[in-house]
This record gives C-alpha cells, sequence and structure tokens, in this order.
C-alpha cells in the first residue's frame, strides 16, 4: 500500500508500563507497539526525542501515528532504572532481547502478540516510510490480531478534493527530493487554506523544512514553532519540535527531514548564551593567577590531576553498564585540559568548519559533532602546535577526575541536585567554557553543556571483566565484540551526559557512560611526556 499522510492524524495514548499493556492486547485481540527510549522524560510531552524512534521521529509521522492508534495497543517507557516513566518489567523485557554490544544504542521498536512473543522487531534508527511499511507487513503476517479491513481507511486523503489533492502532490515531491522549490507553492497553498487544520499543520512544516534548505533559519524557526504552539495535539508537532533551531534541540544529530541544509553557525545564525558572563569573565582572569593552571602554547588551560584511588561507576546506577561498582588506581598524575577544546582553537585546525562569527564568544563555546578520526587528526595536530604529547582520556581517567577527589558523590560538584547554576542540562548549543564553577580539581563543565570523546572502546559490561581493585583500566579495540553499528566501526566510549530538555538533568552524573558517533574534546597529558 502507498500511503498517504491521513485527513486527520491521531496521536497514541501510550500506555506505561508491560504489564498492563500485554492485558489490553489481550482483551482487545491486538498486538503491542513496544518503543522503549533509553532515556527518560519530565512531562508527557517532554520525553527524549528516542521516544519517538529517535533521529527520525519515526512515531511523530502522521501515517505511522495513526496507523498505530488504530491498529495496536501503544506502549513506551524509560530504560532508566530509576526515575520518571521507568518499568522494571519491561527493561527487563527488552534487555533479554538485546545484545550486549546494542544496549548502549537507543532501543529498537518491537512488536509482541498478547502472549509476549516478540512478532517484529525494527531498527532504532528506521525512517517514517519503513517503519509505516513494517507495522503494515506485522498486521498483513497476523490477521487474526489486526483491525477488519484497511486501519487507515477513514483517514486517508479524500483525492477528490482538489485541495487534498494539491497537499498530497505537495508532499509527493518532497519526498521525490524538492526542497527549496517547494516554498513558493507551499506557500500559496497555505494562502487558500486554513480551515483544514490537518492540512495547515502538514503543509506549514514542509514549508519550515524547506525554508531550512534555503537557509532562511529565523523563517523556519518561525513556521516551526508555530506548529509546535498552534497544533498542541498533532503528532507532527514533534517533528516540528526537534526540527528548530532552539536550545532543546541536541547538535549531536541532524534531523534526517534537514539532510543536506546548510547547516546553522553559532554566533552568526543564531545568538550565543552567556548565563554567568561576569563571573566567568572574573573566573577565567582569575585562572590566569592561580597556580593549578598551567597554559599551552596555544592557550589552552591545563590542570595537574594527581594520581589516586576512587571507586568508579553509578552511586546510584541509571543503567546496568554503570555496574559493577570498582576500586581503581589511577597510578600515575596526568595533565588534563580544564575545559574541552574551543571553536575558536578548533578553527586554527579546521579553519573552514567553523567561520569567524559575529559574535566573538561563539568562540568560546566548545566544538561539537566532531568524529572520533578527526578528534585523533587534533591530537597530532595540537601536539606539534604545543609541544606537548595529546592524548584522548581514558574512561577511567576521565571518572576520577570529573569527580574532583569527592568520594561517593554523583555529581563533580557534590550531592546537590543540578541546577541551572551548577550545570548545563538545558542548552543544547552549548554554552562558553567556564560557565559554572569548577571541581575541586579546578575543571570546568565536566557534565552538562557537551558530551567527549574517551579513549575506550565501549563494552556493555566493561565493569564486570576486571576484578573489583584494578589499576589503570583500559579497554581496548576487540572487533569481534564491538563492530555492531550498522556501519562495522567500533564503539567508543562517551562521558559527561547530554543537554536540550528537561529529561537530561537526569544524566548530569560523572559515571554516565554513553557512545554515538561524535562529541567533544578533552585532552590529556601523561606526566612522563
Amino acid at each position: 500500500m502507498q500511503a498517504l499522510t491521513p485527513v486527520q492524524a491521531v496521536e497514541p495514548q501510550w500506555l506505561g508500563d508491560i504489564a498492563t499493556a500485554l492485558a489490553t492486547a489481550k482483551s482487545k485481540g491486538r498486538m503491542v507497539v513496544l518503543k522503549p527510549t533509553g532515556q527518560g522524560y519530565d512531562t508527557e510531552d517532554n520525553w527524549c526525542p528516542a521516544a519517538f524512534h529517535t533521529r527520525a521521529v519515526s512515531l511523530a509521522d502522521p501515517n505511522v501515528s495513526t496507523l498505530i492508534a488504530s491498529a495496536f495497543v501503544p506502549l513506551r517507557f524509560s530504560m532508566q532504572s530509576f526515575g520518571h516513566g521507568a518499568d522494571a518489567a519491561g527493561i527487563t523485557f527488552v534487555r533479554e532481547y538485546t545484545d550486549p554490544v546494542q544496549r548502549c544504542l537507543p532501543p529498537d521498536l518491537f512488536v509482541l502478540n498478547p502472549d509476549e512473543e516478540v512478532v517484529g522487531r525494527l531498527r532504532f534508527d528506521a525512517t517514517p516510510e519503513q517503519t509505516f511499511d513494517f507495522l503494515m507487513t506485522t498486521l498483513r503476517a497476523h490477521p487474526q490480531l489486526a483491525p477488519e479491513g484497511d486501519p487507515l481507511s477513514d483517514h486517508y486523503y479524500d483525492l477528490t478534493q482538489p485541495e487534498q489533492q494539491r497537499l498530497a502532490d505537495l508532499q509527493a515531491r518532497w519526498r521525490a527530493g524538492e526542497r527549496s522549490s517547494l516554498i513558493a507553492p507551499l506557500q500559496d497553498w497555505l494562502a487558500q487554506h486554513d480551515d483544514w487544520p490537518h492540512g495547515v499543520a502538514t503543509a506549514t512544516t514542509l514549508l519550515g523544512w524547506a525554508h531550512q534548505h534555503a537557509g532562511h533559519f529565523v523563517a523556519a524557526n518561525a513556521l516551526l514553532t508555530e506548529v509546535v504552539e498552534t497544533h498542541a495535539t498533532h503528532p507532527i508537532r514533534h517533528q516540528a519540535r526537534y526540527s528548530r533551531l532552539s536550545a532543546e534541540n541536541w547538535v549531536i544529530g541532524r534531523n534526517p527531514f534537514l539532510e543536506g541544509a546548510p547547516q546553522p553557525q553559532l554566533g552568526i545564525d543564531f545568538p550565543v548564551s552567556s548565563p554567568f558572563e561576569a563571573v566567568r569573565k572574573r573566573r577565567i582572569h582569575e585562572m590566569r593567577e592561580d597556580p593549578r593552571y598551567l597554559w599551552s602554547a596555544s592557550g589552552l588551560p591545563l590542570v595537574r590531576i594527581p594520581a589516586g584511588v576512587f571507586i568508579m561507576g553509578g552511586q546510584p546506577a541509571l543503567f546496568p553498564r554503570e555496574l559493577p561498582l570498582r576500586e581503581v588506581t589511577i597510578s600515575k598524575p596526568f595533565l588534563m585540559s580544564a575545559w574541552p577544546i574551543t571553536r575558536g582553537l578548533w578553527r586554527k585546525f579546521r579553519p573552514q568548519a567553523v567561520p569567524t562569527p559575529g559574535d566573538r564568544l561563539a568562540d568560546d563555546v566548545p566544538i561539537a559533532q566532531i568524529t572520533r578520526e578527526d578528534a585523533l587528526a587534533f591530537c597530532e595536530f595540537l601536539t606539534e602546535r604545543d609541544g606537548l604529547r595529546y592524548r584522548l582520556p581514558t574512561e577511567a581517567e576521565w571518572e576520577y577526575a570529573s569527580r574532583g577527589g569527592l568520594a561517593g558523590a554523583p555529581h563533580p560538584w557534590g550531592h546537590q541536585p543540578p541546577d541551572e547554576t551548577l550545570c548545563n542540562w538545558e542548552d543544547s548549543f552549548g554554552v562558553p567554557v567556564a560557565s559554572y564553577p569548577p571541581n575541586d580539581f579546578g575543571l570546568f563543565e565536566m557534565v552538562g553543556n557537551t558530551r567527549e570523546w574517551t579513549a575506550d572502546v565501549y563494552l556493555d559490561d566493561a565493569y564486570s571483566r576486571t576484578a573489583y581493585e584494578v589499576t589503570d583500566p583500559y579497554v581496548d579495540e576487540d572487533p569481534r565484540t564491538t563492530r555492531d553499528r550498522g556501519d562495522g566501526s567500533a564503539l567508543y566510549t562517551l562521558r559527561g551526559g547530554v543537554n536540550g530538555l528537561p529529561y537530561c538533568k537526569q544524566m548530569m552524573r560523572c559515571a554516565l557512560r554513553m557512545t554515538g558517533r561524535d562529541a567533544s574534546i578533552r585532552l590529556v597529558v601523561s606526566q612522563d611526556d
């Protein structure tokens, strides 16, 4: 079946625990669509984007959303061990069906029959079209658990209506690859049709994306914000929301609807947020007189981290991958950069990647979305420039340094819950370095603001592979167990948390372990160099 966006989209009423969902499925004779999300949520409308099927926001597609609401029992919960949206039984179920190598990635989409058997599974990064086709195929394979007839028959466009036919044609042109050339016809359609809410929401979202592709960031933002604020119950608002040039949207992954669109630049296309600029300037000035800091030839401040012993792991653990706890010895002191590499310093390495901003504060914001290959190349570049042998920190070095000598504290500053004075957990664009107080070692923004590369290959069970007492642990590459991400590349561990939405507040922890394709860079220098 070739899907057309429904004439009136329906948003599923998501259940929150697997027991209730299975009981509902049995009573209705339906299948369960299960979408676990790696992170949690703050309010019902503040789920991590992974709850909508990760970068593609596939479950917010009007076709997919309406199909799930019409033909399945929807189930969604968090994979966090505690906090909003967690479901212990559901977490156990998903982990049993997930290879340990993939447990750090956003969970896949599952379809269960009423007997709790998995009858379908789709990768977390599937597109809306792939998700729709997968769900329809699953329904056809299990007709006894599907509604009679076409579950979308009451929702399709009526192509005998000129305005619906024309919008369907514009959507087909978008799917065929047209982008900025659709601005004029979409504007014309909207000028003539303002009494069909679903059509207006769809056309306005498409128009916002088209403006993004044309580099009209202000216009795009205004249109997408209009969808979010005006169509509060329409599923497409999630796609609009995560397409905006907004501080709540991660800079660590591009929205697939914006692939090929110009990359907006901090300090040029959108402003720099510096919440405590006067305090930050004074703090940096005082660093020049602080003997803890050694300034490199490139102007990068380095802090001497002493050798020592600490308990590594979640205290408490948000995910099983933060356990078991270990007593780790860092046998030698090392130097660590007081903050991540900034956009200004990165420009000296890759001038074309970071245009000179109108607002020079942008030069003090950490560079983000750096691949591991570029991170390693930068280490070589700065080594030659500064005469110091830079490298990425091991995962153990990173966590030891982030704790600043505080035993058992979940955060670099101690036990106090995160707030807007302690770290950046809301603004995904990042704020200038040294905006928040340093930890007791003198390191800034060890959580929040950006996530950072480490040297270690990611293993879900890395901690259980050593004795409780271990010295200088480091996970080197093992292709047999780590090369499983769809593109054959190894997984490496990221640290530092993520930011951009209220649920990110729970991620501001020293023990948080992640993986991904890009991150920021904080460098270390071995003391014997």
